[in-house]
């Protein structure tokens, strides 16, 4: 009797597509041919970049070192019950990565399954005086005003967290200014940059995707800065455990 793994070619790449994100990923552990017929399958383009990233990630020093801080703070949620609480106009690649990421592989401090406890600045981000996920118990969704350089844009956003030096970051939901659709740049906000009451904005990323990607390059700088990781040839990259 032929074993799934002797599938042909042909039937593995219709399947694939219809594989969810945690399922790809299994399934490019199966065999070498499955790894490369997976990423080379018609995947949902956000599901791709979502693969992409989990791939380059995982392959990091960044995902070794980190993992001990953060596997401890992991507590289940609903999935599909955070989504619904979200507005219908909230980003593909948010709510894709929302319902498939796999926890373990939550980067920085961000993911909703991660408990208020969780403090990821004292370790890696020493820039960031006290990084609060404000993605968790359940989202709350805000109304801001950004004041961006062709005119304020009132937006649906929520607040990713918070780094506790004045310094918040936000993913828009829903909102435009103009012709421009402002949905997925995430930005970050502080209060009194100019020494008053008002608040200046910055643009992280121009989507939640690209904004994880340049998290994860963060967190990699952060460890060299904290002394956690040696990029040099002669320590071959090593990477230094936290001892946590």
């Amino acid at each position: 009797m032929a074993a799934i793994t002797d599938l042909p070619n042909e039937l593995l790449l219709m399947v694939f597509p219809h594989l969810p994100l945690q399922a790809l990923i299994a399934a490019r552990g199966v065999n070498n041919k499955w790894r490369h017929l997976a990423p080379v399958s018609d995947i949902h383009p956000i599901r791709r970049k979502l693969l992409d990233l989990y791939q380059s990630f995982v392959a990091s020093p960044a995902f070794l070192v980190t993992r001990p801080l953060i596997e401890p703070h992991l507590c289940n949620f609903d999935r599909d019950a955070y989504l619904a609480a979200l507005p219908e106009s909230t980003p593909e690649d948010f709510k894709m990565w929302l319902l498939e990421w796999p926890a373990r592989a939550a980067i920085a401090c961000i993911w909703p399954g991660l408990d208020t406890k969780f403090n990821m600045s004292e370790d890696i981000f020493v820039s960031r005086k006290d990084t609060r996920n404000c993605l968790v118990p359940k989202p709350e969704v805000h109304t801001l005003d950004l004041a961006l350089w062709n005119g304020v844009a009132k937006v649906c956003a929520l607040e990713v967290f918070d780094e506790g030096n004045g310094w918040k970051h936000w993913v828009i939901l829903d909102g435009a200014l103009g012709d421009e659709d402002l949905r997925g740049n995430v930005y970050s906000k502080v209060r009194g940059v100019d020494g008053t009451d008002g608040y200046g904005e910055y643009l992280e990323a121009p989507c939640w995707l690209g904004y994880l990607k340049a998290e994860v390059s963060n967190e990699q700088a952060r460890l060299e800065q904290a002394g956690l990781y040696c990029p040099c040839q002669a320590c071959q990259g090593r990477a230094i455990e936290l001892n946590v």
